[in-house]
């Protein structure tokens, strides 16, 4: 009892010298974590009083850290995660009985399979039963602490490499047992002692980002594969070499940090002109060599968002000609924003928090966060009004098929000001706020010129006629199947062996979604041949062939079988009118057997895409931003042509084209001059 006594009072002595011996903020930081940790907070004074005894003094300060920032720390659990996990385990097991790399091939893929399709419904519960938030402070252990302090420390003092990493960096991107919300685990003894023992025979290197690379390359032992398509603890990715993009970049991040290397996520929480978010690995030692200019362009300027140009920067060689009027590749992705993991947090979002009326803040609002958007983009701060009395947060917005997606938060000012820092140019946004558990506009979609001035986007109450041809910008990624069929060309004949041939008409431009041309010739033929310009495997939606019934009405013909230079097939897939699937040529010839001579009309080709292009008897609905008061209808149309005609559109609008027949895919655009402008 004495002893116990005498232990208490020797942290409490502790506590005093250690807060008098901080800043004010960070006696604030420290004294929350250990009033939320409750009935742990035991165990926390345990880890004080560990290093209170060190003569370490960088060990007590990396301990305050992880202490001071605990407060803004969690992770989510519930009945359906805990049976997942135990599936996990089950898993692993059949997995280490044997060491084949491929799953597919592996003895128990099919056991493996329906774990694995358990595990996914699941998961589809997730959202129906209530998340319950589970505090660091309230469930780590003293052990788990100074395990995690002490194995992190060994990896920052011996590795060489890591000499050159200051004691804030190792703090913030080497120190942290976790990175985002995953559960808390015992991973950094296991993954030290592996990948320390493997990166042995690398002492001689002293760059870190050597280091970073043969790092990563290290965990071959078992394929890590995109099978299992929600999130996954750290343990449940290195057992089973399986996991989404964000786990395995998660992964990899523990994996660095563990050999001292200091790692974090950067990411994009939402594209500009593109669906879904982006996060990438980032060494914090790494520095960005050029900006992006958040212009259309092929090269591949980001030595870190590689993702931000299609086709690995790819120029496509498109002449004049080749594309409808108004039509324009499109090679990159913007940037609205980039953020990094931390986690310590920021004394900005921090202030937000405390400003905040009840439920103005977004659900998911982050705390532990950097804004690091200007290592990456040309930007501009800005300085709107936020259309909204009595709020003291205001967000911009991005869009995503139709809606608007909070990407940063402001203080707004009593003159209804607020100021927004380091925006990406080139993008639109949204004033707007939060209220009622929805965004809510606040202002009119504007866009930052490369110049940094503010182009507000608001319609007019002149109106015009325009011309669609499509929901959503033609990206490379799509073009490029389109550009492989230029200069491609069709033969005829009335002999098998093509030894009669005459060749019928060439390709001369790039099939936008569609390519019809008309047949001139009252000559009969059994045979047409397609011949693509020597590349194999190019991809065929549709291949059309109409011509003469009783030397009268045109009609679609159907050709009793194809050859692919390998085989005779039936090949519906390219008769169905099914534009979202397509046909991969084995060979660069496909030849259409019409079973008797017929008089050809026409030829249609459709090739490979996205369909989103307008497509003929699908129905479609067209809306304008009319103001705080969100989309307005211009009205339904059933497509008759690969275009639609819109009349009475206001001038200067925001416009959004919805597809009623499916398609995920769609963008605002603006139109001038004849042409849709993508945002």
């Amino acid at each position: 009892m004495r002893i116990h006594i005498l232990n208490l009072l020797s942290v409490v002595i502790y506590m005093i010298t250690l807060l008098s011996c901080v800043t004010n903020t960070e006696k604030q930081a420290l004294c929350r974590t250990l009033e939320q940790a409750g009935e742990q907070r035991k165990e926390l004074e345990k880890v004080i009083s560990f290093y209170n005894q060190d003569k370490d003094s960088l060990k007590r300060k990396a301990m305050l850290f992880l202490l001071e920032h605990m407060y803004a720390h969690y992770t989510y659990s519930n009945q359906q995660m805990e049976l997942t996990r135990r599936a996990f385990d089950v898993m692993d097991t059949l997995l280490t009985r044997h060491t084949n790399t491929n799953l597919e091939n592996h003895a128990d893929f099919k056991l493996l399979s329906s774990i694995i399709d358990s595990i996914s419904q699941v998961e589809e519960l997730f959202e129906k039963e209530e998340l319950e938030k589970k505090w660091d402070s309230q469930t780590v252990t003293a052990n788990f602490l100074i395990q995690n302090i002490e194995f992190a420390f060994r990896a920052w003092n011996t590795n060489p490499w890591a000499k050159n990493v200051d004691f804030k960096t190792f703090c913030e991107y080497i120190l942290p047992y976790r990175l985002d919300k995953e559960r808390i685990e015992s991973w950094r003894p296991q993954f030290y002692n592996e990948y320390s023992r493997k990166a042995g025979k690398y002492r001689h290197v002293t760059s870190i980002e050597e280091a970073s690379r043969l790092a990563t390359s290290l965990h071959t032992q078992r394929e890590i594969e995109n099978i299992y398509p929600y999130s996954m603890d750290i343990s449940a990715v290195n057992l089973l070499r399986m996991g989404r993009c964000y786990d395995i970049g998660r992964y990899r991040i523990m994996v660095l940090r563990s050999v001292g290397i200091p790692a974090t996520l950067d990411y994009v929480p939402h594209w500009g002109n593109y669906s879904g978010e982006h996060g990438v690995v980032r060494l914090v030692t790494h520095k960005q060599e050029k900006l992006i200019e958040n212009i259309d362009t092929s090269e591949n300027i980001s030595t870190l968002f590689k993702t931000t140009s299609f086709l690995q920067g790819k120029k496509l060689n498109i002449e004049k000609g080749d594309l409808p009027k108004g039509v324009e590749v499109q090679y990159t992705k913007t940037l609205p924003k980039v953020y990094r993991r931390t986690w310590s947090v920021c004394p900005a979002r921090k202030y937000l928090q405390e400003i905040a009326h009840k439920d103005e803040l977004i659900p998911n609002f982050q705390l532990c966060v950097k804004d690091v958007t200007s290592e990456y983009v040309s930007n501009s701060d800005v300085n709107i009004e936020i259309e909204a009395p009595n709020h003291r947060i205001g967000y911009l917005c991005v869009s995503e098929r139709g809606e608007w997606i909070p990407i940063i938060a402001a203080e707004i000012k009593k003159n209804r000001l607020a100021t927004f820092q380091n925006m990406g140019q080139n993008v639109m946004y949204l004033p707007a706020v939060y209220e009622n558990k929805r965004i809510k506009p606040a202002g009119s979609p504007f866009y930052i010129n490369t110049k940094g001035n503010i182009c507000q986007i608001r319609p007019q109450s002149t109106r015009h006629s325009i011309r669609l041809l499509a929901k959503y910008p033609y990206f490379s990624y799509t073009a490029v199947h389109a550009y492989d069929l230029k200069n491609s060309y069709f033969e005829v004949a009335n002999r098998e062996d093509f030894q009669d041939v005459e060749k019928l008409h060439t390709v001369s431009q790039i099939p936008f979604y569609r390519y019809k041309f008309a047949v001139n010739t009252s000559q009969k033929y059994r045979y047409i041949r397609f011949v693509t310009p020597g590349k194999k495997r190019c991809g065929l939606a549709e291949l059309s062939f109409y011509g003469l019934h009783n030397d009268r009405d045109t009609i679609l013909l159907s050709p009793k079988r194809f050859h692919d230079g390998v085989g005779y097939h039936a090949l519906n897939v390219l008769k169905d009118k099914k534009y979202g699937k397509y046909y991969s040529m084995y060979t660069e010839q496909l030849t259409a057997d019409l079973g008797v001579a017929q008089q050809l009309t026409q030829i249609e080709l459709v090739p490979r895409s996205n369909t989103n292009g307008i497509i003929p008897k699908n129905n479609y609905e067209l809306f304008y931003w009319s103001g705080n008061d969100g989309w307005s209808s211009l009205g339904k149309q059933t497509a008759i042509d690969w275009h639609l005609d819109y009349q009475q559109v206001p001038d200067g609008a925001l416009l959004w084209l919805k597809c009623d027949d499916g398609g995920k895919e769609e963008r605002i655009f603006t139109y001038k001059e004849g042409k849709q402008i993508w945002w």
